[in-house]
C-alpha cells in the first residue's frame, strides 16, 4: 500500500517490462547467422539482445508492427521497446535493418535512424508505439516508430562455429579480428618478420634452432716463426712441432681473439712463444694466478720444464693490448 500527496492510500501499480522493469533483466540471446536477405521474426525481436553472425552484406527486415504487438501483449500507445542488434559477423559484413509494414523511421531534423551496420558494431534501437490496432474497428492497425538510440564498437567472440577464440589481432579501428596472428607493431608478425626483435619474458613454443655451419679455422704452426693477421681472428692455432715456434700477434684492435693449444710439446732448448705488437703487452694473469702485466712488445712463453701436451691459451684484444684467458698450463711472460 502507499499513500498519495493528499493522503489517499492506494496499490502500487507495475508499469510495462518493456519500460525498463527490474534494474537486472533475465535474457535469453542466440546468434542469428544471416548469409542473405531475411525477415526477422518476432520471437527473435522479443530477445532483446540479438547478436548476428553476418556473413555476406544483408538486408534484415523488422517483423511487421502487427507481429511485434502479437509477440508483445500489453503494449499501449506510447510504451517503448529497446533491442540491442549485434553484428559479429565473422569478417566486415554489413547488415542494414529494414522498417516492415506499419513501422515508421523517425526522421528527426531530416535525419532519420542509421539502420546499416558494420561488422563488429553494436546498436541499441527503440520501438515507440503510436497507434493500437482495435479488433472492433477494423480501420485501426498497430504501428511503431523506430529510434536509433545508440551504437559502439563491439567485441565478438565467436567464429563460424560459435566458439570463443583467444587469439586474437587488435588493429588501430577498435576492432578485434578473431582468427587470425597476433600483431606487434604495424603489421610486424612475431614469426616470420625479417626485423630484428627483443623478446622479453616470452616462452617459445617448439622453436627451430638452426646449429651453425661449417667448422672453426684451425691452423697448425710447425715453422720457426708465424704472422698472426687480424683476418684470423677467431683461428685456435697449433703448436705442432719440437722446435722453437713463434706467432707474433697484429696490433691490438678490440673484437680480435686468437686461441693457441700446445699439440707438441718443445723438446731440447726450444721453447713455444707468443709475442705483440711492440705498442702491446699482455694483462690479466696466468694459470697459477701471477700477473703478466709488463712492458709493451715482451712474449708469453710455455715454460718448457712443466710443458704439457694440450696446454692452452685464449687471447683477446683489449685497448692496452691482449687479456689472457682460459689458461691452462704454465704460461710465464718473457723477454
Amino acid at each position: 500500500m502507499g499513500i498519495d500527496s493528499v493522503g489517499t492510500r492506494s496499490t502500487p501499480q507495475r508499469g510495462p517490462q518493456y519500460l525498463g522493469g527490474p534494474i537486472t533483466e533475465r535474457l535469453t540471446p542466440a546468434m542469428v547467422t544471416l548469409t542473405g536477405n531475411a525477415t526477422m521474426t518476432a520471437a527473435q525481436l522479443a530477445k532483446k539482445l540479438i547478436p548476428i553472425d553476418c556473413q555476406s552484406a544483408t538486408a534484415w527486415m523488422l517483423p511487421t508492427a502487427a507481429e511485434i504487438a502479437a509477440a508483445l501483449p500489453g503494449l499501449e500507445v506510447g510504451d517503448v521497446f529497446r533491442f540491442h542488434v549485434i553484428n559479429c559477423g565473422n569478417g566486415d559484413s554489413a547488415c542494414t535493418l529494414a522498417a516492415n509494414t506499419g513501422i515508421t523511421n523517425k526522421v528527426i531534423a531530416s535525419e532519420g535512424a542509421i539502420l546499416a551496420e558494420a561488422g563488429h558494431i553494436s546498436a541499441e534501437y527503440a520501438l515507440v508505439m503510436t497507434a493500437k490496432a482495435n479488433p472492433s474497428d477494423p480501420s485501426t492497425s498497430d504501428a511503431f516508430d523506430l529510434y536509433l538510440l545508440s551504437t559502439s564498437t563491439c567485441w565478438c567472440w565467436w567464429n563460424s562455429a560459435h566458439a570463443f577464440q583467444p587469439d586474437a589481432d587488435y588493429n588501430i579501428t577498435g576492432r578485434w579480428n578473431f582468427g587470425k596472428v597476433p600483431t606487434i607493431g604495424s603489421g610486424n608478425t612475431v614469426v616470420g618478420t625479417t626485423a630484428a626483435q627483443i623478446l622479453t619474458n616470452k616462452t617459445l613454443t617448439s622453436p627451430v634452432v638452426f646449429a651453425p655451419t661449417g667448422t672453426a679455422a684451425v691452423t697448425a704452426l710447425t715453422g720457426a716463426n708465424h704472422t698472426i693477421t687480424a683476418a684470423m681472428s677467431g683461428t685456435t692455432f697449433l703448436f705442432n712441432a719440437a722446435t722453437s715456434i713463434t706467432a707474433t700477434l697484429p696490433a691490438s684492435t678490440p673484437g680480435l681473439w686468437y686461441k693457441f693449444v700446445v699439440q707438441t710439446k718443445a723438446g731440447g732448448g726450444a721453447l713455444h712463444s707468443i709475442g705483440c705488437n711492440a705498442s702491446d703487452k699482455f694483462v690479466g694473469t696466468n694459470a697459477a694466478g701471477t700477473p703478466l702485466d709488463g712492458a709493451d712488445g715482451v712474449t708469453l712463453v710455455n715454460t718448457q720444464a712443466t710443458a704439457k701436451t694440450s696446454d692452452t691459451v685464449t687471447l683477446i684484444a683489449v685497448p692496452d693490448g691482449w687479456l689472457v684467458t682460459n689458461c691452462q698450463g704454465v704460461w710465464v711472460k718473457g723477454s
